[in-house]
């Protein structure tokens, strides 16, 4: 991990937002197991989901309110499938 001293709040706003897709990633592993229950076409689903989530960080910008948080609710985070 690089060290956080000096980070400016971009930094750490960027850093939180990836851990938390980085969770989210963690979190659906299971359904890309060869003995995951999910048939081939729900699993292809999540593969798409799973690469949307990878993708996730790429020129994104962090929307905060006026004291420099994360405005969580102004993220679009790709959907889960059902």
């Amino acid at each position: 991990m690089d060290d956080t001293t000096n980070w400016t709040n971009e930094q750490w706003h960027k850093y939180e937002v990836r851990n938390h897709r980085n969770n989210l990633l963690i979190e659906s592993d299971w359904t890309q197991n060869n003995d995951s229950p999910l048939s081939d076409s729900v699993k292809t689903k999540w593969v798409t989901y799973r690469q949307e989530l990878r993708d996730f960080m790429d020129g994104l910008t962090i929307p905060t309110n006026d004291k420099g948080y994360i405005l969580w609710e102004g993220l679009t985070w790709p959907t889960k499938p059902s």
